[in-house]
């Protein structure tokens, strides 16, 4: 049983973005420490898009309540990058139950990850933000747009460059070239792909015999389309043709 006397309440000033995204962390520093977090109004609570206070009080046992008004100080979400995504983006980025957003926000000190229709956005210190963001970006892939806002633009949307994909001109060789390039059960050109990173994808018309060349087409991010031309130029160089004498009976295509 707790004694009235240990109880404590205490008023503490916070920056105002960080009263106004208390639903970020609320819960959480509620269930850790025991403690009640609410407005110096009382009754309304904290509402997401409730006006912002000044200050938020914490109700709780003296120690836990003044663990949590310094994990209250302690918080910076000044930074913040939002995300606009398909919705199975979102589930990638959040996982399930949100365990894989909590995971990467152990993993990035002060971030806050938040899922919000066709959005995500990532608040907390501006490096860790940009680090985090980072971070997703890699492990979603690039078909996303990405915009943020920093503590030295508030109120502004700064756009950031999504991952580039890039395509180099299709490249005709020869049929045979290019069964060479494909490899016994394509094991040739899985190779390079696994080595490069990009996509080779080689076209040969089997219905028309009279056409004899074959195309190449090369896809990805630019360092890994570089890579693969280059493994694709590589190899067809590596071909040795060798010309033996023979009737026209006995060539066979």
């Amino acid at each position: 049983e707790v004694e009235e006397a240990s109880v404590t309440t205490t008023n503490v000033e916070l920056p105002p973005e960080v009263i106004v995204l208390s639903f970020l962390y609320k819960s959480k520093l509620e269930k850790n420490h025991g403690v009640v977090i609410d407005r110096p109004d009382g009754g309304k609570g904290l509402a997401k898009g409730s006006p912002p206070s000044k200050s938020l009080i914490v109700h709780g046992v003296t120690e836990e309540a003044k663990e949590c008004v310094r994990e209250l100080r302690a918080l910076d979400l000044s930074g913040k990058q939002v995300m606009t995504v398909s919705p199975k983006q979102a589930s990638v980025i959040m996982g399930s139950q949100q365990g894989n957003a909590r995971k990467i926000e152990g993993e990035y000190k002060g971030v806050f990850i938040h899922s919000e229709r066709n959005q995500v956005t990532i608040y907390g210190p501006p490096k860790q933000v940009k680090a985090c963001h980072e971070h997703v970006v890699a492990t979603m892939g690039p078909e996303h747009g990405a915009g943020g806002d920093g503590p030295a633009a508030a109120g502004s949307t700064e756009r950031a460059a999504a991952p580039r994909r890039e395509e180099v001109p299709l490249m005709r060789i020869d049929k045979d070239k290019a069964r060479a390039l494909k490899g016994p059960n394509g094991d040739v050109v899985k190779k390079l792909q696994a080595d490069s990173g990009a996509n080779i994808k080689v076209t040969i018309n089997k219905e028309d015999e009279e056409d004899t060349m074959a195309t190449v087409r090369i896809t990805g991010d630019p360092a890994t389309v570089l890579k693969a031309k280059d493994g694709v130029n590589a190899f067809l160089r590596s071909l040795v043709v060798h010309h033996a004498p023979a009737s026209s009976e006995a060539i066979i295509r």
